[in-house]
């Protein structure tokens, strides 16, 4: 069984730089990510599976959503659910940070239950939450 240093949470925008090839952004991920699947066990959550299937479902490629799946199970990325302790550090995140949408709180909520020492993202408004570390993928 491997041994994880930390657990580190991967938004969506990451996913979606990568699959789409991102001229910015890509690069710098894979980059990241490489170095991140070395003894961290990477997690995302079934938000980030809803935000991702919007834009291949308007157009109707299910073949994008398999590729995402399969690039989430070749990177060892584990997706987790929302329970009810998620939902209550989400609402707690929201009375603190009054910026922050339902969404992005699911996201950070789901890291924290889950002990995520680091949450990647590219989203700079993110870098306000003190509960664990942000990484912007453009830093």
């Amino acid at each position: 069984m491997t041994e994880y240093i930390n657990k580190i949470f991967i938004d969506t925008a990451p996913f979606i730089y990568l699959i789409e090839n991102n001229k910015n952004y890509a690069h710098l991920t894979k980059e990241l990510l490489k170095e991140l699947c070395i003894e961290n066990q990477l997690i995302t959550s079934v938000v980030t599976y809803a935000e991702f299937c919007v834009k291949p479902k308007m157009i109707n490629d299910t073949i994008l959503i398999e590729y995402f799946k399969n690039l989430l199970s070749e990177i060892g990325c584990e997706m987790k659910t929302i329970n009810l302790a998620i939902a209550e550090t989400t609402a707690n995140l929201r009375a603190k940070y009054l910026f922050l949408k339902t969404p992005d709180a699911l996201q950070l909520g789901t890291a924290i239950y889950h002990n995520c020492a680091k949450f990647i993202t590219n989203d700079k408004k993110l870098l306000k939450i003190t509960e664990l570390e942000i990484i912007l993928i453009s830093e």
